[in-house]
């Protein structure tokens, strides 16, 4: 009798769930390490702290110390709703469960925006990294980009465990090179004072002055986008053994690690740097630092290191965006045909090909057509953006009446009340022209859903999890009701 029972609730959960269409054969530290490939972390600490240093100066250390702060809170807000709701989908699959469908559409909007311009710029960046070592690749910058587009998009076609077995070794790298430079930065190190707990920044006129609050604000914004990409844990959720019981500690585990392999060798860098001075008024401060330690060889390897890093950072990113894409077609969120064909999974490799190639021809043709300025100036709004609805949504969530079983995070509600609260702040500091351009996709994709998706039932469909993963027990303690009857 109670097998019979198990078995029929087993069945309605699977009339109302997703059915199992990816690869389930990640293990959580494999998404671990999808997440902190997709930091790109010494890609990102050579290409975004020099501008850090251009915009609050000396501040740039605090700035990163108070934006690794409100990561953990991100993170902690991943982990929980995330845990809850393990679903291929992303920010927007969580939003959406939680704030309801209005506003997940707008995550959807914002995020499919996004996404285009993480591998473009990535990719962008390259043929200048590359150009250090070979200047024909200095000249030839676009179609360098449009390249990694085509090599990220070959490795995101692959089977899922080897796309990430070539993630975690270009992560490797990329750790050891860090390493190295923390090592050779502690060995030069200076004063940490006049280097760490300094607020001096360049003025216009040349000379040395105190950071101006506006400024300040700016360079966490900054700096907090610095270590984004630990996110995409959860989009490989569906990936992932046993999801939701460890992807919330996995998401935990790509945010400390994201943040310790960006912060600490920035912080050598800074201590070991020859001269305040330099660091404020240099073209390329880390670069220059790097190659006052080992002279120009040493530079030229840790640009090709960098080059690697780039490359890795566009797969992860194309891997992880990719199945977003898809499972919008799944949640038939975009016209009929055009969901059909983005929800295709091909049968053998078990990965979206169809979204992949939708995916990849959309970054090959703006990074084939515009610059890194053109297509990266609003990112920082969408970040802040999705970062705040996701600590919304970690708070609401334990206000529902019947939440998942999930990840519980320490002190709620004051993380995800902070990060909120932070988002908030800083995106009063930002450009009026960003802010406008966010807010016009935001409001194309509400119309959107209220004139075509809303009056379409079959439309914009949001099941449950895979039956796979709640018949399973919970990292955060307890079981879930179908698992114990299935147990009986």
């Amino acid at each position: 009798m109670a097998s019979r029972s198990a078995g029929s609730e087993l069945d309605e959960l699977s009339r109302n769930s997703y059915q199992q269409e990816l690869d389930r054969s990640l293990h959580p530290l494999r998404s671990l390490i999808m997440g902190v490939a997709s930091c790109g972390p010494i890609g990102s600490v050579f290409a975004y702290v020099p501008a850090l240093l251009f915009i609050c100066g000396m501040f740039s250390w605090w700035a990163m110390v108070i934006a690794a702060v409100l990561c953990v809170f991100q993170g902690l807000a991943y982990a929980e709703v995330g845990s809850a709701y393990p679903v291929a989908g992303g920010e927007y699959s969580m939003v959406a469960r939680v704030l309801g469908k209005a506003l997940g559409i707008i995550t959807f909007g914002l995020m499919s925006a996004m996404y285009v311009f993480v591998p473009t710029a990535a990719a962008l960046a390259a043929g200048g990294i590359l150009g250090i070592i070979w200047p024909w690749a200095g000249e030839h910058t676009h179609i360098v980009a449009v390249l990694v587009i085509v090599y990220a998009a070959s490795v995101s076609f692959l089977k899922v465990k080897l796309g990430t077995w070539v993630a975690a070794f270009f992560v490797a790298v990329q750790i050891i090179a860090l390493l190295v430079i923390t090592i050779l930065g502690l060995v030069h190190a200076h004063s940490p004072s006049e280097r760490l707990f300094s607020t001096s920044a360049m003025g216009a006129d040349g000379n040395m002055t105190t950071v101006v609050m506006a400024a300040a604000v700016v360079g966490i914004t900054v700096s907090f986008f610095i270590y984004q990409g630990f996110g995409n844990v959860i989009i490989f959720s569906e990936e992932t053994k046993k999801a939701r019981a460890k992807i919330g500690g996995a998401a935990m585990g790509a945010t400390i690690t994201a943040i310790l392999v960006i912060l600490i060798p920035t912080t050598a860098l800074l201590l070991g740097a020859p001269s305040v001075k330099m660091l404020l008024t240099s073209a390329a401060p880390l670069a220059d630092t790097v190659a006052s330690w080992g002279g120009a060889f040493f530079g030229k390897v840790i640009s090709f290191i960098i080059f690697l890093a780039i490359l890795d950072l566009a797969t992860a990113s194309m891997m992880a965006f990719a199945r977003v894409y898809w499972s919008g077609g799944r949640d038939n969120v975009w016209p009929t045909p055009i969901s059909k064909a983005m929800a295709y999974v091909n049968p053998k490799l078990k990965t979206p090909w169809v979204a992949v190639i939708v995916f990849a021809l959309i970054c090959a043709v703006f990074a084939a057509t515009s610059n890194t300025a053109s297509i990266v100036t609003f990112t920082g709004v969408i970040t802040l953006a999705y970062a705040g609805l996701m600590g919304l949504s970690a708070i609401v969530i334990r206000l529902k009446k019947n939440p998942p079983e999930r990840y519980k995070m320490p002190l709620w509600p004051v993380p995800p009340a902070l990060l909120v609260i932070a988002c908030v702040v800083m995106g009063t500091q930002q450009k009026k022209s960003d802010m406008i351009i966010t807010l016009i996709i935001a409001v194309a994709f509400l119309v959107y859903y209220l004139v075509y998706l809303r009056p379409r039932p079959e439309h914009w469909k949001l099941l449950d999890p895979i039956v796979e993963d709640v018949d399973m027990s919970y990292a955060a303690g307890g079981t879930d009701d179908a698992a114990a009857s299935v147990a009986t």
